[in-house]
């Protein structure tokens, strides 16, 4: 395993546990209006020591990091994910390359971070002319919000692989790193839509 494979694999069970922890926040809320305070205590336990838990993981990351001396490569290389499931024909889906470029321009427009419901209000108006209809259809497994803020998560997972936004940024908010804005500085010509 290489030393970027180790630094995704944190990555992503960073990202599961915070998953994890928005179901908690979302099921306490629910259970605590319906008056079952007991089960609300349960979650909130609950959740206190997944905040815990993540705090480790975001530690052994930093660790992780010092060990190899923190190296990431300043190119952006396509995604190397695997898809499950049926491959969707070419030109059904928004390429996941014309995603960066509008996430990094709305960080640096709300002064380098932002939460994730923020960023995707603002980013939208310049996805508009790219996405395809395809992107508006909702995901049940993404809390039945549309396509496209599943793929502008997916975005920003690969920007911190990349270096350009920071994985050490608190639970629940992106933000930019200065490589990020170097990149964009040398890069935001390209964004087909002027």
């Amino acid at each position: 395993m290489s030393d970027r494979q180790v630094i995704t694999a944190i990555t992503i069970l960073l990202e599961e546990v915070n998953n994890v922890i928005n179901e908690i926040n979302q099921e306490g809320s629910k259970v605590f209006r319906e008056g079952n305070y007991e089960r609300a205590q349960v979650l909130m336990d609950k959740g206190k020591q997944l905040e815990t838990f993540h705090r480790k993981i975001n530690d052994l990351q930093i660790e992780w990091k010092s060990i190899i001396g923190g190296t990431t490569s300043l190119k952006l290389k396509p995604s190397k994910r695997k898809r499950k499931g049926r491959k969707l024909k070419k030109g059904f889906r928004t390429p996941q390359e014309l995603f960066k470029i509008p996430l990094l321009l709305t960080l640096v427009e709300v002064g380098g971070s932002g939460s994730p419901s923020q960023v995707e209000e603002l980013v939208l108006p310049k996805l508009k002319p790219i996405l395809t209809d395809h992107e508006y259809t909702l995901l049940e497994s993404f809390g039945n919000k549309p396509r496209w803020t599943h793929r502008l998560a997916w975005t920003r997972y690969d920007l911190v692989q990349d270096g350009l936004l920071s994985p050490d940024s608190p639970r629940g908010v992106w933000e930019i790193t200065e490589t990020g804005r170097r990149w964009l500085a040398d890069n935001q010509a390209s964004w087909p839509i002027k």
